[in-house]
């Protein structure tokens, strides 16, 4: 398992897995998940990640804070999620 790999794992197990996710895009540092039930998402489970800077709700959509590395990360999630992206 790579680092993204491990990564995007903690993610899904504490956003409540892929089938609560319905879209996901990203910009520069941030990980932009569209969620189905806001209740299944353990912020605080995420904010613990090794590799996550942060997270918060915003214009609908829950964002993980990720920095440098978004690109190989939105890459290993969608690849995982198998969801639609936009970047």
């Amino acid at each position: 398992m790579n680092q993204y790999e491990s990564l995007c794992t903690s993610i899904l197990e504490n956003i409540g897995g892929k089938d609560n996710v319905s879209f996901a895009t990203h910009c520069v540092t941030r990980l932009r998940l569209n969620v189905k039930d806001r209740s299944q998402v353990n912020q605080k489970g995420i904010n613990s990640i090794p590799g996550v800077l942060g997270s918060q709700y915003s214009g609908g959509q829950f964002q993980i804070i990720i920095g440098q590395t978004m690109n190989q990360v939105f890459e290993q999630f969608s690849r995982m999620c198998d969801l639609e992206t936009k970047t």
